[in-house]
């Protein structure tokens, strides 16, 4: 409750500044200017820390979790009591499809950034199904871990395991932490579950923020040039916007941003990705592209693999989770806090605002093309 702050505060009353929380956002952002002042080379090195740092202390945490009393309660609940009718709501398909392109970070650019720095011949393919199966059994040995606290704490309490299952950021700075307070040594678990999220933030941050200096870079070659001032003043301008979010009523408009930025925008995104490229460009000579040009060998099955996958299955759940989602909109809401319409739309705003580039850049190129060619 007092890092959320959020106690009395609604959109109306966002309260004041928390310097605590600014301060932490102000470290945040030196860390990743300086991380990343020298490019993806010293990025690359401080990532191996923090990619592998989570896996060590998550495999900690399982340890003590499944040694609790009442572990095997909350392991129970979640293996082995799904509730099965949730799948018929729309709502669960959606945050299925944000969890999945949050975690694999498709189709927000920082793949394609990060992929033209390997060499020209890696193979991508295997790559591909290597990370998406590591991302999913992660997520499912995560779970294990959770689940084990969560089945502590519902022994404690004397209640169902369901009664205190929370999700987003209350599970983490809510449920956790009253977790800890219940286990021995509550500095030393507190301290690993927190450093871990901090270096899983920053990795992500690493990624976006190497996204936005690339297309800077790409796009204005002159920049080049000034590389450190550009990541000290891309990186000074998102700690300003952040400033927003370390308000004592800062949670709320984290919600808000969690609600919409990672939604249908990026499905969009990874719809009109897949099919530019499977139907534009052609998937036989882009096939042709990775076998023949950077001598990557596919065998026949994985061949049929990707063409069910990139010519029919992605595109059609993608569109009807799409759909879906329009179809069944939940308002943004934050415990039992529905947002404004004003906020709504605010909210919609952020949708817009990233899909009209889209329109925005290829106007611009053709009218570029034209003048080129004039």
């Amino acid at each position: 409750g007092r890092m959320l702050g959020i106690n009395g505060r609604s959109w109306d009353d966002m309260g004041s500044m928390r310097w605590e929380l600014v301060g932490c956002l102000f470290l945040a952002w030196a860390v990743i200017a300086a991380c990343l002042i020298k490019g993806v080379k010293s990025s690359g090195k401080v990532v191996y820390f923090t990619a592998i740092f989570p896996y060590v202390v998550l495999v900690i945490l399982f340890i003590r979790g499944v040694t609790l009393e009442g572990a095997m309660k909350g392991i129970e609940f979640y293996i082995l009591k799904p509730n099965m009718t949730r799948l018929m709501e729309p709502e669960v398909w959606n945050d299925a499809a944000a969890q999945i392109f949050f975690s694999l970070s498709a189709a927000f650019g920082g793949l394609i950034t990060l992929a033209s720095y390997n060499d020209f011949k890696v193979n991508c393919m295997r790559d591909a199904i290597l990370i998406s199966f590591c991302n999913c059994l992660t997520s499912v040995f995560a779970g294990f871990v959770i689940f084990s606290i969560l089945g502590f704490m519902a022994h404690s309490a004397g209640v169902e395991v369901g009664d205190v299952v929370t999700s987003g950021s209350g599970l983490a700075f809510i449920a956790y932490p009253a977790a800890v307070t219940m286990m021995p040594l509550p500095p030393l678990w507190s301290c690993l579950f927190f450093f871990m999220f901090i270096t899983l933030g920053l990795d992500s941050q690493f990624a976006y923020v190497e996204t936005l200096t690339t297309g800077l870079f790409d796009q204005f070659p002159v920049l080049r040039n000034h590389k450190p001032a550009v990541v000290v003043s891309l990186c000074s301008f998102l700690f300003l916007c952040g400033l927003s979010f370390c308000l004592e009523g800062g949670a709320y408009m984290f919600e808000l941003f969690n609600w919409f930025s990672g939604w249908l925008s990026v499905i969009v995104f990874a719809v009109l990705e897949v099919v530019t490229v499977s139907y534009i460009y052609g998937f036989k000579k882009f096939m042709k592209n990775i076998r023949e040009e950077m001598g990557v060998y596919i065998p026949g099955f994985m061949y049929v693999y990707w063409a069910s996958t990139w010519l029919f299955l992605t595109p059609c759940i993608l569109t009807v989770v799409f759909a879906l989602s329009c179809c069944f909109y939940t308002p943004a809401y934050y415990s039992d806090y529905v947002f404004p319409p004003r906020i709504q739309w605010l909210g919609w705003c952020l949708v817009l605002a990233s899909l009209l580039c889209i329109p925005a850049a290829a106007g611009y190129q053709i009218y570029k093309t034209r003048n080129l060619k004039e």
